[in-house]
């Protein structure tokens, strides 16, 4: 079988704490379905887990496909295809990387309105975007703005970025990523991971096929959060 992970390749980059997020998210998240914990290589190397990201990449792209489809060619973009198309944001006309950028605008939008007024002016202000107001992100196509400001990239890019990818860190592991500290944006970490955690559910419910989709739903932001972060 022949595994495209046009989009992942930098995660030979990122660190064993970044890996970790994924790592236990196949674990957990997978359950008895997942393959990883089986292999040789993880064995024998965990928990170093840059020694296994190819294990762990074609295990991402494995729970993005129907089990039924044994002989299919299977590629990174088409599980990005499968959450857009869950989280109602697919345009057939966009490429991976846009398809990521509504992935990223509609978890940082749905979150943000899970948080009270008081909330989510503070979020606003740390992310210090001049002319942003909170009317401007009412209604279902307020996470194209946030889509356009992931997509813009430079400090804001990457501060949201920074939100999401710890946010969905703590979720799974229970502990956010040391590299947060240093954001200057622990008042938004804080407020942020409770109403992310009532959007994801919301998401996952939509499947209900099993453990699959709560893998991918959570893999694809986290892979596009921390592309995000590593290119600013």
């Amino acid at each position: 079988m022949a595994y495209n992970i046009e989009g992942m390749e930098f995660l030979s980059d990122c660190s064993n704490e970044e890996l970790e997020v994924l790592v236990d998210l196949i674990k957990d998240n997978g359950s008895l379905t997942q393959l990883l914990t089986g292999y040789a290589k993880y064995i024998d190397n965990y928990p170093n887990h840059r020694a296994y990201v190819d294990l762990i990449q074609s295990e991402i792209i494995d729970f993005g496909y129907n089990s039924l489809k044994i002989f299919a060619d299977r590629s990174y973009k088409e599980v990005v295809k499968k959450v857009c198309k869950k989280m109602n944001v697919y345009d057939s006309s966009d490429d991976m990387y846009e398809m990521e950028n509504k992935i990223l605008g509609k978890v940082f939008h749905d979150s943000l309105n899970e948080m009270s007024e008081k909330d989510k002016k503070a979020i606003i202000k740390d992310l210090n975007f001049k002319g942003l107001k909170l009317k401007d992100l009412e209604g279902r196509g307020g996470y194209l703005i946030f889509a356009k400001l992931f997509k813009a990239g430079g400090f804001g890019s990457y501060k949201m970025s920074v939100i999401v990818a710890n946010s969905l860190a703590r979720m799974v592991t229970g502990k956010g990523l040391s590299l947060a500290v240093n954001a200057g944006l622990t008042r938004a970490l804080s407020i942020f991971a409770g109403p992310l955690a009532i959007a994801m559910a919301v998401w996952t419910v939509v499947d209900i096929a099993g453990p699959a989709y709560r893998v991918v739903s959570k893999a694809v932001p986290y892979i596009a959060a921390l592309r995000k972060m590593h290119e600013n």
